[in-house]
């Protein structure tokens, strides 16, 4: 079975990285109230804010594999063998 090698650039790592800590630092503050932001950067509703905005940096690795996999060759499932 040959696979292919999925290369994905080191920005939308980058991206997705920084995304999910603050989709989870977010998260954290919003049901937990941690404390780790300080006082001056605080809004109302900061910990949704950055809980979304978490969310919109992940995105782009998102729409990436989806193109990935729409621009791919099929594979051939049935030749699979085993039984």
């Amino acid at each position: 079975m040959e696979q292919t090698k999925l290369s994905i650039p080191a920005s939308l790592i980058a991206l997705d990285g920084i995304g999910a800590l603050l989709a989870a630092l977010g998260l954290a503050e919003w049901k937990v109230h941690l404390g780790w932001v300080p006082e001056a950067w605080r809004f109302p509703h900061y910990a949704q804010a950055m809980l979304a905005t978490g969310v919109l940096l992940m995105a782009p690795m998102v729409v990436y594999l989806i193109g990935r996999v729409k621009t791919s060759p099929p594979r051939d499932i049935g030749s699979r063998g085993g039984g």
